[in-house]
């Protein structure tokens, strides 16, 4: 039976506490997992090299950063709760080592900066090529 997940939901999962939170930015309903025995927060997609922060209605960025960074900032705050973090994604780590100690800090950083800087325009890309641009490649 599937049960959802609630911010601050306690369970049991062997010998240990795992309690669930909410973290919005990669996906609205972001949860992060903290185990009490090993003091290890599993972030999931929360906080990874490869960071897509979930925007579906255009205009609304800014407020989607303001989430995950206050999101970020709420985990950050929880440290002494966790000695270890991991996350979804593998990347320049060995195998099986812990995210770096900063790792929270930097990210809410680079989020901070991403409110501050404007959002690059993208370039309009034509439909097809102009006219002139078309008899040039057919003559190739």
């Amino acid at each position: 039976e599937k049960l959802p997940l609630t911010d601050g939901q306690v369970f049991e999962l062997g010998d240990r506490t795992v309690t669930a939170y909410h973290c919005p930015g990669h996906t609205f309903g972001e949860m992060v997992f903290l185990d009490d025995k090993t003091k290890t927060l599993l972030l999931g997609d929360a906080c990874n090299c490869n960071y897509y922060l979930a925007v579906p209605e255009p205009g609304r960025e800014k407020e989607r950063i303001r989430e995950a960074k206050a999101g970020l900032e709420r985990l950050r705050s929880m440290k002494d709760k966790y000695d270890l973090m991991y996350n979804s994604h593998h990347d320049f780590r060995g195998f099986g080592n812990s995210l770096y100690p900063d790792i929270l800090e930097d990210a809410i950083h680079a989020l901070s900066c991403m409110m501050v800087f404007p959002r690059p325009k993208r370039a309009k890309i034509p439909r097809r090529p102009p006219r002139s641009a078309h008899r040039t490649l057919t003559r190739w």
